[in-house]
């Protein structure tokens, strides 16, 4: 006997959504989806999945970490494969980290419904997953950045200042100024204009990443 398995898929974007509903059923598996933190939490009570996918960036309201951090030791029940134009839970939220069993796959490969499915299959046999470096999965585009350059162009994306990035990261302003001039000389942006470079900046993160949602404080 064919045992059907559940699938609860927590991603803000409804045209995604649904499009990972229809992969996974006509795989065989039983969907329930969820746009924001507290209905994931809700649906998660009332129909116990067996596999979580789970978008780090929800846009406003907790995240998709606030989801996992929140069910706590309940997190080994399940599978989880997180889904994110981030390379790392860091790249979102400095500092965060994501439990060693959960499986990570960027949102540019979710096309392919065999790159979602053995993704899936893999969290949900207990594969321990391989996590990529972080250059292998962003952007060739940004690909020679560092994880902490990386973090700092999401930061310029958002709209952040150097004091404002000075402050969020406990360094001085000409530090900030001087790990910024690295990024653009590293971006090949040009030197000639601070201001005109950090449009620059902010603008191939939007291309290669996506706009980010997260509010400067």
């Amino acid at each position: 006997m064919r045992i059907e398995r559940k699938v609860l898929v927590i991603e803000d974007d409804a045209f995604l959504n649904g499009m990972l509903a229809e992969i996974l059923e006509g795989r065989g598996f039983i969907t329930f989806q969820a746009g924001d933190a507290e209905s994931a939490l809700a649906l998660i009570d009332t129909h116990d999945p067996d596999a979580l996918i789970v978008d780090l960036d929800l846009g406003q309201g907790p995240s998709g970490l606030e989801v996992i951090g929140a069910l706590g030791d309940r997190v080994a029940e399940f599978g989880v494969l997180i889904l994110s134009n981030y390379p790392s839970a860091t790249a979102l939220a400095p500092g965060s980290s994501l439990p060693p069993t959960v499986g990570y796959l960027m949102k540019r490969k979710v096309s392919d419904p065999d790159e979602i499915v053995n993704a899936l299959e893999a969290v949900l046999s207990d594969v321990v997953p391989s996590r990529p470096d972080h250059r292998e999965l962003v952007p060739t585009e940004l690909a020679e950045l560092t994880a902490a350059q990386f973090e700092l162009l999401r930061m310029i994306a958002l709209g952040y200042s150097n004091d404002m990035i000075a402050r969020e990261r406990g360094v001085t302003v000409r530090s900030v100024e001087t790990m910024v001039n690295r990024l653009f000389t590293k971006l090949g942006l040009s030197a000639d204009s601070r201001s005109n470079a950090r449009v620059k900046a902010a603008m191939l993160f939007a291309r290669t990443m996506g706009i980010p949602r997260t509010e400067p404080p």
